[in-house]
C-alpha cells in the first residue's frame, strides 16, 4: 500500500484481512464511525480492510532517504 503524494510519500507494506461488515469487533467499528462520522457496519454489500503492518518507510526528500524506516517486522523503530 502506498499513501499520498509523491512528494510526502508513505509505504506500508502488510497483510490484508477482509472482514464481513457485520463481523468487525466492536472497538474497531466504533472507532471507525467516529473518525469518519457515518457508519456501514451491518450492510451486506460492505467489507473491511484490516491492514496488519510489517514495515513502513516514509520521506519527502532525497537526504530523509537514510532514515525512512519507521517500522520493521511489525515493530516501531522511532
Amino acid at each position: 500500500m502506498a499513501l499520498g503524494p509523491t512528494r510526502d510519500v508513505v509505504l506500508m507494506e502488510s497483510t490484508a484481512e477482509t472482514v464481513a461488515s457485520d463481523a468487525l469487533p466492536d472497538d474497531m467499528g466504533k472507532a471507525f464511525a467516529e473518525k469518519l462520522g457515518w457508519d456501514p457496519r451491518g450492510r451486506e454489500a460492505w467489507v473491511f480492510l484490516v491492514f496488519r503492518p510489517r514495515r513502513i518507510l516514509v520521506w519527502r526528500e532525497v537526504n530523509e532517504l537514510a532514515e525512512r524506516e519507521l517500522m520493521r517486522d511489525g515493530v516501531w523503530r522511532v
